[in-house]
């Protein structure tokens, strides 16, 4: 918990990885592309680097806990009506 993640923007990255709160989603699959995420983290202050590493620790913990899965779900279903 509480480590920055740079990540290309695929599959289910962006449940996990928030740009620029959790970590950096890279759009571009290239090499390239994924560098310039690494040195956008490495050119983080501590204060900011700080900052992510908060954000990680809540955001896991949101996703984790039982009842933040419940309220996705129930949002899940009341959204597509099958709950009144």
């Amino acid at each position: 918990c509480g480590v920055p993640v740079i990540s290309f923007d695929t599959g289910m990255a962006s449940d996990f990885v928030i740009d620029g709160k959790t970590g950096v989603l890279v759009k571009e699959l290239t090499s390239s592309a994924l560098s310039e995420g690494i040195k956008q983290m490495l050119d983080k202050n501590n204060m900011e680097i700080h900052q992510y590493r908060e954000n990680c620790c809540s955001h896991t913990r949101d996703l984790l806990f039982i009842e933040s899965q419940i309220d996705g779900y129930y949002r899940l279903f009341k959204e597509d009506k099958l709950i009144k």
